[in-house]
């Protein structure tokens, strides 16, 4: 409506506070369209104030050529009159003329005045707008950086996993063959089972978690809760691990309370209990001890996994806080993909939890989960 009625303050104003209403949105793309609008409106307002002045002047000039036509006549009957007459004609032309010079010249000096402080104003506005657009211009490039690390991040992170995955299955192949070839002994038979039986461990949970993220990277996937008994879980667990803990001759106790019952998803729980676990066996030494205990206020559940293991400096701990990709080899030159971790942390963000991380060089690590209850 302020359009149709050519309202250029009123127009001004509205586009203002949709610029307000759009930035307290974040909405980014509907502000730059709606300055754009801005810069147009302006540009057309000092064509119409232009076109304005050119008009005046216009009838100005008309005015003074009449004028002058006019004089011309007195001045032909002034001729037939007397001289006094003449004189008096004279001065009176002479007075209208500067007065209408100086009403001219003092008008065009207001207008003049208004028109500088139209155009400072709106150069204070396009100078906010410009520094507006530059700031989005460093978020999205900002967020294009971050896109790019993530990509580079999940492409590296694919290649290891399905590098990982097919390792196990070529050995499996391998060792299959030999005992169908009955190239080996029976004690060696057993032998290369145990080591099948571990690879089909590390493989699940590989697998598992690479499953996992895929799911995570699907929009709208929710997670389906149930009630979970963490004592129970994290039994079936060391269960899994059975092998692990006998290679390497680790004491892994379960001190959980046999009572703390959740609403989670089971299966990301294992999830994240499961590399817990796993990477507390990797950087423990040999005859090393793992305790995993619990604690429960009002309204969370604590859980403990405390290793005695080789443990980590400060930096490497800001690395894992920051989801920076980081892997190492355990204490039994064990190879880790580098992608639990940041599984851990997106799933148990998943149910409004955090994973926090005590270490000191030497003196182990505490894996400390925070989940509601």
């Amino acid at each position: 409506m302020a359009k149709k009625a050519n309202a250029f303050s009123l127009m001004d104003s509205n586009i203002q506070f949709i610029l307000k209403a759009y930035k307290k949105q974040n909405n980014f793309a509907k502000m730059a369209v709606w300055q754009d609008s801005l810069l147009l409106l302006i540009k057309e307002q000092n064509q119409k104030d232009k076109q304005y002045a050119i008009n005046f002047i216009e009838l100005v000039k008309n005015q003074e050529k009449q004028k002058i036509e006019a004089q011309k006549k007195v001045a032909e009957n002034v001729e037939v009159s007397n001289w006094q007459i003449f004189v008096i004609i004279i001065v009176t032309l002479l007075l209208v003329i500067i007065s209408v010079i100086a009403f001219v010249v003092s008008r065009n000096y207001k207008v003049q005045q208004a028109m500088g402080r139209d155009l400072a104003s709106k150069n204070i506005i396009i100078e906010k707008n410009i520094t507006s657009l530059d700031e989005l211009n460093k978020a999205v490039s900002i967020q294009n950086q971050r896109l790019e690390d993530e990509n580079r991040m999940k492409d590296k992170l694919l290649s290891i996993i399905s590098h990982d995955l097919r390792h196990p299955m070529v050995n499996t192949k391998s060792i299959v063959e030999l005992i169908n070839l009955g190239m080996v002994t029976p004690e060696e038979t057993k032998e290369l089972m145990k080591q099948l039986e571990g690879q089909y461990v590390r493989s699940i949970g590989l697998l598992d978690n690479l499953l996992f993220w895929l799911r995570g990277q699907m929009q709208g996937k929710s997670i389906e809760k149930n009630k979970v008994n963490i004592h129970q879980l994290i039994n079936g667990l060391i269960d899994e691990q059975f092998l692990n803990l006998q290679t390497k001759k680790i004491t892994l106790r379960n001190e959980t309370e046999t009572t703390p019952i959740i609403q989670a998803d089971k299966e990301m729980l294992k999830v994240v209990f499961r590399n817990l676990i796993s990477n507390a066996i990797k950087f423990t030494p040999l005859e090393g001890l793992i305790k995993i205990s619990c604690k429960t206020t009002t309204t969370d559940l604590f859980i403990y996994v405390n290793d005695n293991g080789v443990g980590m400096s400060k930096e490497i701990v800001e690395k894992i806080n920051a989801r920076q990709y980081y892997s190492s080899t355990g204490t039994d030159k064990e190879k880790g993909t580098g992608f639990g971790l940041i599984l851990c942390r997106d799933l148990i963000a998943n149910h409004n939890g955090t994973l926090a991380i005590e270490s000191e060089i030497g003196n182990g690590s505490t894996f400390i989960v925070q989940l509601p209850l």
